[in-house]
């Protein structure tokens, strides 16, 4: 986000700011002030958490009211967690899938066989000091009874083609895959005590962002929750872009 405004205009947000809501402790801040601190707030966590290249400061500021006229049990009291939140919605890294021609993705819409975008790794946030999916080389098995099969490949050569053969399904069942009450794509493990939540998005039109091609039917995945770990106050913690592979098998719909 840049700091310099695009319009010379003076003041136009005055919010009541709280240094310590729960003592009461707040005081009614000036546009100026408001704009100084959202656009600290942007450029501490620029790419990291909040992805706002391109926007203004004032663009930032009409997020921040957005967000608390959303909140009205806030009474217009708004903290610097209040507005780093309202920046994380509004500008959630690598770019707002609300900002693009995409659709959130139902159930039906995931099932196949996927392969990880080219450049999908260099989009995603690192949250987390390790990489939480480190290999350049991924795929994935949707099926319709909640069966998700996943495969992995650390290579520097370009990645292989899968076919539906490479997915097994001999081995035990142990990665389950579900779309919650709230639209979320939700992964589990029998194996290992671990659940990831994502905002998942189908692409209905192409477009180009951030550098990268974006294809119709292509899928934009956003990891809000890996099991304590949620969105709010993080922001994404991974992203994904897939891409459907060219495989036609009859078990993928088999329940």
């Amino acid at each position: 986000m840049t700091t310099a405004l695009r319009e010379p205009a003076a003041l136009v947000l005055s919010l009541l700011f709280c240094v310590h809501p729960l003592a009461g402790i707040c005081q009614t801040v000036s546009g100026a002030q408001t704009l100084a601190t959202i656009a600290a707030i942007a450029q501490k966590y620029q790419g990291e958490t909040i992805c706002s290249q391109g926007a203004t400061v004032r663009e930032g500021a009409a997020a921040v009211t957005a967000y608390a006229d959303a909140h009205p049990e806030k009474h217009g009291e708004v903290t610097n967690k209040d507005m780093y939140d309202a920046l994380v919605e509004e500008y959630p890294c690598p770019f707002n899938p609300h900002r693009v021609p995409a659709r959130r993705a139902t159930a039906a819409d995931l099932i196949g066989y996927w392969a990880l975008a080219a450049d999908s790794r260099q989009l995603s946030p690192m949250i987390f000091k390790s990489d939480l999916y480190p290999a350049r080389c991924q795929y994935f098995g949707f099926y319709a009874d909640g069966d998700l099969r996943m495969l992995s490949a650390f290579t520097k050569d370009l990645c292989s083609e899968a076919s539906a053969k490479d997915f097994s399904r001999t081995l035990p069942k142990t990665i389950n895959w579900r779309i919650d009450e709230l639209g979320l794509l939700e992964v589990t493990r029998s194996d290992q005590p671990i659940t990831e939540k994502w905002d998942v998005f189908v692409v209905t039109n192409p477009f180009t962002q951030r550098g990268s091609s974006f294809n119709a039917g292509d899928v934009l995945m956003y990891l809000s929750q890996y099991n304590n770990d949620k969105t709010q106050g993080t922001g994404t913690l991974y992203f994904r872009h897939v891409q459907r592979l060219p495989v036609d098998d009859r078990s993928l719909d088999s329940s």
